[in-house]
Formats: C-alpha cells, sequence, structure tokens
C-alpha cells in the first residue's frame, strides 16, 4: 500500500484528525495535481502525500492551535498500524548496524533505516507501516525479526542522506585519495585547482564537507570539531551545550577535508604551524549561514574547530529559548526596562549569543536605538547599529563604548 494522498487522508480522519470535509479537501487537491501528471495513475504512485498535506496546512482537530504536519501524519500511520511513533536522532544512530543490514538503494526505496538491536530484534523505523512486501524483503535480509516503528517520511529521507551521504563520501574519498594523490603534494594540488575544475578524485572530499555541513545545519548545532587522532580523525557536533560523536575520518581523509576548509576559508593551506581564523558563507536551504573557522596545531595533524552562525538559530521567539513561564516573564520586563544591566554568562555553547540576539530582536523598534560593540560580529542584523572590536586601529571595548555614548543609544550589548 503506497502513501498516497487520498490513503493518508483517509488514515488522518480515521483517527479524528481532520474532518471529512478535510479529507475531501485533500483528494481534491490530489486530484488537480494528477491533472499535471502523465495520468492519474502514475500520479497515484508518485504522489507526495507528506509535502501536499502540509502545504494545506490543515487545522488538527485534536489540538486546533496546531496545524496537520509531518509528525502528526506520522503518529496517525503509527497508530493505525498498532506501532509506536518515534522521532529519529541521526547521532544515536548505530553506523556499523546500518551499514551490515541495509544497502542505501533498499533504504530510499522502501523510506526505512535501522535503528538498534533490542532483545534479539531489530528495531527498524519506517515510514510507511502498511508496506508489507517492503518489511518482508527486509526481515529475510536481516536474517532477524522486526521490532517495527514508525518516523516521518521527510525525517527519514534526511536520516539516510546524512548517514550514507558522509560516510559514502569519506570511504569513496578515502580510496581515490590513497590511490590518486601524493599525500606530500596534496596542498599543491587543492591550491592548483579552483572549483571549476575539481575532478572526481576530489569531488568526494567537497561531498563529505557539504554533508557534514548540512548534517549540522539538520541537527541545529552550534559548532563543528574536526579532531586528528592517533589513526583517525574525529567528527563531533556540539548541541545543547554538549558535543556528540558523529563520524570517523581515515587520516588520509582528514588532510584533504582540512585543506578543503581552508581553501573555503581563504586560509594558508600549506601553513600548519600556527593557528589561524578565517569564515566562509554557505546556504542552508535557501538561507545564507556563516561558519567562523580556527585551526590549531595538536599533537596529531591539525584541528579546526567551525562555529555555525544560522539566522534562524541565532535569533528566536523568546518563548523557544527554553525558559519556563515564570522565568521568561521575569527576562521579557527586565529586557523592556529603561534602566540596568543583564549580564549573560555560561559555557561554549549555552546560548548567549542565542539568548542576546533574540532578546535584541524582541525589543528593536524604529523607537529605539539599538547599538552593539561585538568581538567579532556573530550575524550582522540592519534592526541594530554594530560595531567590531579592531584593536589594531584603536577600536577596543573601552573605546567604543566611550564613543556609543555620545550616539544617543538606548540599548547596548556588549559581548
Amino acid at each position: 500500500m503506497s502513501l498516497t494522498p487520498p490513503f493518508v487522508a483517509r488514515v488522518l480522519q480515521r483517527q479524528g484528525l481532520i474532518s471529512p470535509e478535510q479529507e475531501e479537501i485533500i483528494v481534491k487537491e490530489a486530484r488537480d495535481l494528477a491533472h499535471h501528471a502523465a495520468s492519474a495513475r502514475s500520479y497515484e504512485q508518485k504522489a507526495p502525500a507528506y509535502e501536499l498535506i502540509q502545504t494545506l496546512n490543515l487545522p488538527n482537530l485534536r489540538e486546533p492551535s496546531r496545524v496537520i504536519d509531518e509528525h502528526t501524519i506520522a503518529q496517525a500511520l503509527a497508530a493505525d498500524a498498532g506501532h509506536e511513533h518515534v522521532r529519529i536522532d541521526t547521532l544515536s544512530l548505530d553506523a556499523d548496524l546500518i551499514e551490515s543490514k541495509m544497502s542505501r538503494p533498499f533504504a530510499r526505496r522502501h523510506r526505512m533505516i535501522p535503528l538498534a538491536m533490542r532483545n534479539g530484534r531489530l528495531r527498524v523505523a519506517c515510514a510507511n507501516p502498511f508496506d508489507i512486501e517492503g518489511l518482508d524483503s527486509f526481515r529475510r535480509i536481516a536474517d532477524r525479526e522486526l521490532e517495527v516503528v514508525v518516523a516521518s517520511e521527510p525525517e527519514i529521507l534526511r536520516a539516510i542522506t546524512e548517514f550514507y551521504g558522509l560516510r559514502h563520501s569519506v570511504k569513496r574519498a578515502q580510496q581515490d585519495l590513497v590511490a590518486n594523490v601524493d599525500l606530500g603534494n596534496l596542498e599543491q594540488l587543492v591550491r592548483m585547482k579552483s572549483e571549476s575544475e575539481i575532478e572526481s578524485s576530489d569531488q568526494h572530499v567537497v561531498n563529505a564537507v557539504e554533508y557534514m555541513l548540512q548534517h549540522a545545519f539538520e541537527s541545529r548545532a552550534s559548532d563543528i570539531h574536526i579532531e586528528p587522532q592517533r589513526d583517525v580523525s574525529l567528527i563531533r557536533f556540539r548541541i545543547d551545550g554538549v558535543l556528540h560523536d558523529v563520524q570517523t575520518m581515515p587520516k588520509v581523509v582528514h588532510r584533504a577535508v582540512i585543506s578543503r576548509l581552508k581553501t573555503m576559508s581563504r586560509l594558508d593551506i600549506a601553513e600548519k604551524r600556527r593557528p589561524q581564523d578565517g569564515r566562509f558563507k554557505t546556504h542552508r536551504g535557501g538561507a545564507e549561514v556563516e561558519l567562523r573557522v580556527s585551526t590549531l596545531p595538536v599533537a596529531f595533524g591539525e584541528k579546526v574547530v567551525m562555529r555555525i552562525f544560522d539566522p534562524e538559530v541565532l535569533t528566536q521567539d523568546l518563548t523557544g529559548l527554553g525558559f519556563y513561564a515564570d522565568e521568561l516573564n521575569l527576562f521579557q520586563d527586565f529586557i523592556r526596562r529603561p534602566h540596568g544591566i543583564i549580564l549573560v554568562t555560561g559555557p561554549t555553547g549555552s546560548g548567549k549569543t542565542t539568548t542576546l540576539y533574540s532578546a535584541l530582536k524582541a525589543i528593536a523598534t524604529r523607537e529605539l536605538n539599538v547599538t552593539t560593540i561585538e568581538d567579532p560580529i556573530e550575524m550582522v542584523d540592519d534592526t541594530f547599529n554594530q560595531t567590531a572590536v579592531q584593536p589594531k586601529v584603536g577600536i577596543t571595548f573601552a573605546s567604543a563604548l566611550r564613543h556609543i555614548l555620545r550616539q544617543d543609544p538606548d540599548v547596548i550589548m556588549v559581548g
């Protein structure tokens, strides 16, 4: 049974999440879109049910303040099939288990991914619990009894892309670099080639970097660490203030990835003895994301740490910052007072920058002159007047603050 819009609509209606009238809206929308396909039947086989239903923004009858989203659909499918609904944490995926049990083409075709072994049974997340043929095929391939759970189709596809994409690119880069690249001349090789001249052997390194960045964005990481160890290199993400192991790389790929990141950041790829700092920009969907890059020589090579400045993460509604209700009311009262100081402290990755920018966005209006002194400016926002500390030209926190006091400020952020 395919997850066509009419089928999913029936499930949502059976579970009391939409009305019969809303079900008909979904069916009509699917029918209208079918006219643009080769035939109604071809559309039935390929209809993007999740995407179509989400774009309609139908109210959830059980929770009127919410709309039908991907997780609501997954929960309905799970309940209808009698299975548990789960959210996939890509950082907790068992890499060895996935590689040994399921190929990437099979995972994409059947929209499923193994999660873990539990009491002798293989726990597998699928988007379509009614895909009996696919589940039976996987049961035979894995030679295990399955514990089937349900996750949303977009979530499973993201997990497949992030896991198989990064792991596959690292392996292919290792094979090609070992076969084709003299490590002693790797820096010269990267330097000599412009991005438009990248050959297939280098493209796997580019892909590995791109998958790593997209994985970090999807995980809402604040920092990416690439740490050389004695035999391998370790990729770690800082999420909610805690570092999580994500992937290991062979040393040969580590050097290629570091050279790629240096090139993107316009750093000297031949310089390995001194720390370097740089920046580059990339895209997440349609939004521009900036990354600050820091290199540091350590015992087994060069370590790189990238701080991610994602506007979607850096500025949020204050209600999304994790305050308890009474704390939120107190904080909102504080930031709107005409006088006083608010001190924001915490360890690396704890959310200081996000809290500060979100607070400024909450109070910044045309009636207020909001000015910042930053080292460095972590996100450019035309709502504020932002000044960067530049000691070489005499702009320090102290000197900048003296001059800003002559600029008729209402709010000053120092950090």
